[in-house]
């Protein structure tokens, strides 16, 4: 399982990425992501690369009770946030449009949308979704490299579990700029050090 970016790191990511390498243009084509079968089967998490994005605290999730099952628009599939924490999805710029959610456990769950671009923080929009169906966010975030979903409140109301987990289907997204081939390397070595950064505070907060 991936950590999630801290809002924190942001900044750490936007200056590694401008510094790095120059962007290739992605041949622009909005895409909707429906997740069948998008699951790995030694992690669970939505496979890397699958829509042309980077996924972090993501799973794939099948046909299941409450808003894992209410929650599907096509298919037999949804994504949802591990554990009930914080997700992303990231990539060098791309465009997010919209995206059908619903809360897997709980009714008045609140779901809260930040997108930013070079570690500045563009969009910041929240929703009430709930476990009875899918509720269509219009997101319309444009030019943003890393988006991420946090949840929290909400009151159970499906037996046999319970958290702040969200169900997401047919998320609509365009991938509009990649790293050019020979910044693959670096731009991996990035969202890596998102991820070491992520473990040191929380070793330091334990400690």
């Amino acid at each position: 399982m991936k950590t999630v970016p801290s809002a924190m790191s942001l900044r750490l990511l936007g200056a590694l990425l401008i510094g790095c390498f120059l962007g290739a243009p992605a041949v622009a084509s909005p895409i909707t992501l429906d997740f069948e079968n998008q699951r790995d089967v030694m992690t669970g998490q939505v496979p890397d690369g699958y829509g042309g994005v980077h996924w972090y605290n993501l799973g794939g999730h099948p046909d299941y009770i409450g808003g894992y099952h209410n929650g599907i628009v096509s298919g037999s599939w949804t994504a949802y946030n591990f554990g009930g924490t914080a997700a992303a999805i990231a990539q060098m710029e791309f465009n997010l449009y919209d995206g059908y959610f619903t809360g897997a456990w709980r009714d008045g769950l609140e779901l809260e949308v930040l997108g930013y671009k070079d570690g500045v923080q563009l969009y910041d929009t929240s929703w009430i979704i709930n476990s009875t169906g899918p509720t269509l966010l219009s997101l319309n975030y444009t030019g943003v490299d890393l988006v991420r979903f946090i949840t929290s409140g909400g009151s159970n109301v499906v037996g046999g579990g319970d958290g702040t987990q969200f169900a997401m289907d047919n998320l609509r997204l365009e991938v509009t700029k990649t790293p050019i081939p020979a910044a693959l390397p670096l731009f991996a070595t990035a969202l890596g050090g998102l991820a070491f950064a992520a473990r040191r505070r929380r070793a330091q907060a334990v400690s």
